[in-house]
């Protein structure tokens, strides 16, 4: 719920910054002088666009993360034998054949192989 309300919030303040030089006349002082952030222009813009570009930079960031994990997960999910690899010869093997040189060690093998 908090995900949520936080990405509504982010929405409007971006919609709000890309409406606010549209609602204005630039060309008039009088229309924004009692504005918030007046009389100049650059303060208007900072203070009513302002919070829309942050909000802006924030969700690019969040999202980027959000998809960063999700492909972490989902590369660790795809790649299960990981770290797992073996380079010690089954004592089975061993007992079977007690008086033969002892069996090279098997080579670490790739999950995509076949077996």
């Amino acid at each position: 719920m908090r995900r949520v309300c936080g990405t509504l919030l982010a929405l409007y303040l971006i919609g709000r910054a890309a409406a606010e030089p549209f609602l204005i006349d630039v060309a008039d002082p009088a229309s924004y002088r009692r504005d918030w952030g007046g009389p100049s222009l650059a303060g208007v813009l900072l203070v009513h666009c302002g919070p829309g570009v942050i909000a802006a930079i924030l969700l690019v960031v969040v999202a980027r993360g959000w998809w960063r994990g999700r492909l972490a997960a989902e590369s660790e999910r795809s790649w299960p034998y990981r770290g797992r690899t073996s380079t010690t010869v089954p004592a089975a093997r061993d007992r079977t054949a007690p008086n033969s040189a002892p069996a090279e060690p098997e080579s670490p093998r790739s999950p995509h192989q076949p077996r």
